[in-house]
């Protein structure tokens, strides 16, 4: 068992990591398309992932909040499985996922599905844990 104010401040700092900061660094400009220009970057598809990512954090935040109100202590295992599903995708967003994978010059789009394919893998890991999070929460608080 794990006390939920831990779980909640655990969560909390996940959280706080989380929050896309260089959004007020690079202006709203990053958000466009990338249509040739002076301003052209990969900023967007990063800030609307870091949001996405935070929005869904934060309702797991608020969850966990409500459960330190209601319940002083949770499964471990329940909370080790959600924080274990989560922490995958929020280090990846955290890292520039260009260095991580190997780059083969004779064939670029193998480069580009392998990108799609780490995301979309932490995308349903993150997705994963949450979902059995929620259900977790229905079941107690009935």
């Amino acid at each position: 068992m794990i006390k939920t104010k831990y779980a909640f401040i655990i969560f909390l700092v996940l959280l706080v990591l989380m929050f896309p900061y260089f959004i007020f660094f690079v202006g709203f400009d990053s958000l466009s398309s990338l249509v040739p220009g002076w301003n052209t970057n990969l900023f967007g598809g990063v800030i609307i992932n870091d949001l996405f990512i935070f929005i869904v954090l934060s309702i797991s935040v608020y969850l966990y909040w409500k459960l330190s109100k209601n319940k002083t202590e949770i499964s471990l295992k329940h909370f080790l499985i959600h924080f274990l599903f989560t922490i995958p995708a929020i280090i990846f967003s955290k890292t520039d996922s260009f260095e991580l994978i190997k780059f083969d010059p004779l064939n670029p789009e193998n480069f580009i599905w392998r990108i799609y394919f780490v995301i979309y893998f932490l995308t349903a890991l993150l997705f994963i844990g949450q979902i059995l999070f929620w259900r977790y929460y229905t079941k107690i608080t009935r």
